[in-house]
């Protein structure tokens, strides 16, 4: 392929630029869902950890975090239970294991896809996110397994800010 080909990869030897997918429209929403009747506030703020990892479409690989932390008033409720979720954006094309850390007093119940391109292995999702398919949705359940003792859980974010150099 020549200078202006547009055929090649995005970092290809004719010096042309192909067009890159619009990774801000890519998305991993993770919704968790608890018993809002086990929720204790003086236990603290029940806290989920999330994990995405996995290979862009090139073979690079990627690991993402997030997480969801029930607030008084802060979630949605469907029937029993509390809803909450987080989103992981601007996500490269490529196959993503979408995963959830241990948390205290809670335990894994069940996980299951809310879309066609995510599929269920163990505890943990496979997302493919490509051009068709441009968000991956799942919702982690857990059961409470713990009430004895004090404990108090939190969460802080650091934002580091990246600059582009070119």
């Amino acid at each position: 392929p020549g200078k202006g080909c547009h055929s090649c990869d995005a970092a290809c030897s004719c010096g042309t630029k192909k067009a890159e997918p619009d990774v801000e429209k890519i998305v991993a929403e993770v919704t968790k869902k608890i018993l809002e009747k086990d929720i204790i506030w003086a236990h603290g703020n029940p806290v989920f950890r999330f994990i995405i990892t996995g290979k862009d479409q090139r073979g690079m690989e990627h690991s993402y975090e997030n997480y969801v932390e029930f607030e008084k008033g802060n979630y949605n409720k469907q029937d029993d239970y509390a809803i909450l979720s987080c989103t992981i954006s601007r996500i490269p094309l490529g196959r993503y294991t979408i995963s959830e850390k241990e948390t205290l007093r809670y335990r894994f119940q069940d996980v299951t896809a809310d879309t066609s391109n995510v599929q269920i292995t163990g505890k943990d999702g496979i997302a493919v996110l490509d051009r068709e398919n441009k968000t991956a949705k799942l919702t982690f359940t857990n059961i409470k397994t713990r009430y004895d003792g004090y404990s108090h859980t939190d969460m802080v974010k650091n934002i580091i800010p990246v600059k582009k150099t070119e």
